[in-house]
């Protein structure tokens, strides 16, 4: 299956780029003291990339590299300088993500020769922050405080079945500026979470989970219904978030479900994969 990408300017790739990264970037700068112990957490900017680092947590989504030839082209002096503070951490693996704007034409030769490999593609995905009507059936859907976020980080734990190091840091973003933290209930039974970061004018869909025995309901269709409604009421122009990619091999059905609320693919992007020998 061909995902075909759309006719975005520079200006708009870069954007949908940044808040993105922005998010990523305040979600490692606001975990608690407790968090950064438990999961190793550290990041560095660079003069054109991002490294993001969990060294106790083996998990390529926290030990990334990321807004990678935003602002200035990506160097070949940068990957090596993040190599370097990855393995001094001893991390056993890590990705690297590049979008499309990103890409100096020496780059492919840089990654064979540090034995970085195309690991898989995420679908960049964007849709006006236009008003929609609910597809979640009989779901209901709560905006959380404070005093849900420890529920709220184990509705996304045991729903990906991560490691539960995770769980302080995934709350520590509940009621923080420009975060918005959501539960979905059948009935009274919480059995998904997702959450909206909002930067300027374009909101960001990200971190959202539906406990195994409860999929099928309709909860991410509520939960994408009731963010994208917020982004528009927050004075979002645009919402933004991220998939796998759908390809004649492997069905993905968030991708299925995001194109039936209007989400268009913005651009294909690559994670390629580092492995310590």
């Amino acid at each position: 299956m061909h995902t075909k990408a759309a006719n975005l300017t520079r200006e708009q790739a870069y954007r949908f780029e940044r808040t993105e990264n922005s998010g990523w970037e305040e979600f490692y700068r606001y975990a608690t003291p407790e968090a950064v112990q438990e999961c190793g957490i550290e990041i560095e900017n660079l003069a054109n990339a991002t490294v993001t680092i969990a060294s106790r947590i083996d998990m390529l989504a926290v030990n990334r590299i990321i807004d990678t030839g935003l602002e200035t082209d990506f160097s070949e002096e940068s990957l090596e300088r993040a190599i370097s503070l990855y393995r001094s951490r001893n991390i056993p693996r890590f990705f690297l993500t590049l979008p499309p704007i990103s890409s100096p034409p020496d780059i492919p030769r840089w990654l064979g020769a540090r034995k970085l490999y195309h690991y898989n593609n995420w679908v960049k995905m964007y849709r006006r922050a236009e008003p929609t009507v609910s597809q979640g059936g009989a779901i209901t859907i709560s905006q959380i405080g404070v005093s849900d976020a420890e529920l709220f980080a184990e509705i996304l734990v045991n729903s990906f079945d991560w490691s539960r190091q995770l769980l302080g840091w995934i709350a520590s973003t509940v009621g923080k500026p420009g975060w918005y933290h959501y539960i979905a209930y059948d009935k009274l039974t919480p059995v998904a979470g997702a959450l909206l970061f909002r930067k300027d004018d374009i909101g960001w869909l990200s971190f959202a989970a539906t406990l195994p025995q409860h999929r099928g309901k309709g909860a991410q269709s509520a939960l994408i219904t009731r963010r994208i409604n917020e982004a528009a009421e927050l004075g979002c122009r645009w919402v933004t978030v991220e998939t796998a990619e759908e390809t004649a091999e492997k069905g993905v059905p968030s991708y299925r479900n995001l194109r039936r609320f209007g989400f268009d693919v913005a651009y294909l992007r690559p994670n390629y994969i580092f492995k310590m020998e």
